[in-house]
């Protein structure tokens, strides 16, 4: 799935293909998704 790609370029220096599977993307993206709501409400209330 990413082993043709530059993963160590488009996400960090040291991350590989082999780091990488559907359950690692899938909490990365989760956890992106939780904090850009979170600030979005901070940013509401004030």
């Amino acid at each position: 799935m990413f082993f043709d790609k530059p993963i160590d370029l488009l996400i960090a220096p040291g991350i590989y293909s082999e780091h990488l599977n559907d359950d690692v993307l899938d909490r990365t993206l989760n956890a992106v998704c939780r904090f850009i709501i979170q600030m979005n409400l901070k940013s509401k209330r004030v």
